[in-house]
């Protein structure tokens, strides 16, 4: 759809960077129309592109970058990441170059994972996460994104139903809604949420922490 969208502006004077801004309040319905097949699609072959235009740098911050690669302090390098280890000089990393066959290791003194969100793997090293899933209180979504949630937030149990008090909110429940992690999205959610829990239409989300409180 973006990519039609963009062949087509430039004669309405238009450019990428509009159809981008345009989508930018719709993640969540757009997210929840696609089948599972299709999210897994977009996962695999379009969500590195899309985030890369979805969330710009500054020009100032594109300045800096240049000027750090022409002086040499900067090297990007563009490739698929197999694995870090740590070691006494400080971790390798091994990588394999966009369109090469084979990996290549690099030693660094510090290694940032700068990947964006982590899918849920199981089992974690994370208590609360582990025992969930065990205990029979939730499961993970279909893509592993995160926990599994329904179209009211409500976390999904082990068993399929929909749990009665626990509800997620945030990028926990990345999975049904896939971008929930900007301010406006946060603000509409939970006050969805208390609508939704307090049984009052059209609450307001500062009467709600007000009777919540």
């Amino acid at each position: 759809m973006m990519t039609s969208l963009n062949r087509s502006l430039p004669d309405a004077g238009g450019e990428w960077r509009d159809v981008t801004d345009g989508l930018r309040p719709h993640p969540q319905l757009l997210w929840r129309h696609l089948r599972h097949k299709s999210r897994g699609r977009f996962l695999q072959h379009a969500s590195s592109m899309r985030d890369t235009h979805r969330h710009r740098m500054p020009p100032s911050s594109v300045a800096r970058i240049a000027q750090a690669q022409a002086s040499g302090l900067l090297r990007i390098v563009k490739g698929h990441f197999h694995k870090a280890l740590k070691t006494a000089r400080g971790t390798t990393v091994t990588y394999r170059p966009s369109g090469g066959s084979e990996p290549v290791r690099l030693e660094v003194s510090h290694a940032l994972n700068c990947c964006g969100f982590r899918r849920l793997s199981l089992p974690t090293q994370n208590r609360l996460m582990q025992s969930m899933p065990d205990g029979g209180f939730a499961r993970a979504d279909e893509l592993k994104l995160g926990l599994g949630f329904d179209q009211h937030e409500a976390l999904i149990e082990s068993h399929g139903r929909s749990a009665e008090r626990i509800f997620g909110i945030g990028p926990r429940i990345r999975g049904a809604s896939w971008e929930i992690t900007a301010g406006p999205n946060l603000r509409e959610q939970a006050a969805r949420l208390a609508e939704l829990q307090l049984g009052i239409p059209g609450l307001s989300i500062s009467d709600a922490c007000r009777d919540i409180r």
